[in-house]
């Protein structure tokens, strides 16, 4: 596991992948680590802003990812944020933007979703930006990592 930028929502990804059996064996055979990265205060804009910001944390931490490793890349955005970009369906709400996010470009693995922190605590969002509970499925899961 890499965490890059917030200490809560690594341990928190930490926590999920350990205590799920399943998953952390299906990293070790895909040779894939899991990466939490957190974008820059860009990522506090509207729309394209936004994801332009997540887009470019995520080409700058591919750089993290040891050398013939694959990994699952997870973001870290605030709560407050996600709402304000119009393409999540944050808690049942309906989209009030384009009605989903723009998929994230990722050279040495793939894009899991987002971890939302908010005053109430995290709420995983797939790359779609529907939100899955407070963690992700993981059925979900391990089919982005049969994807590496």
């Amino acid at each position: 596991m890499i965490g890059i930028g917030d200490e809560f929502a690594a341990r928190w990804v930490q926590e999920y992948v350990d205590s799920r059996t399943a998953v952390a064996e299906a990293l070790r055979t895909a040779n894939a680590v899991a990466v939490v990265f957190a974008a820059d205060d860009r990522a506090g804009a509207d729309g394209d802003d936004f994801f332009g910001a997540v887009q470019a944390a995520l080409r700058a931490t591919e750089a993290a990812v040891p050398a013939g490793k694959r990994a699952l890349f997870i973001a870290v955005v605030l709560g407050g944020d996600a709402r304000e970009s119009r393409a999540f369906a944050i808690c049942g709400d309906e989209r009030t933007g384009t009605g989903t996010c723009p998929p994230l470009v990722c050279a040495r693995g793939v894009f899991l979703g987002y971890i939302l922190l908010g005053e109430g605590g995290a709420l995983f969002s797939d790359g779609c930006g529907d939100t899955r509970g407070v963690y992700p499925k993981p059925d979900y899961v391990l089919g982005r990592i049969r994807s590496l």
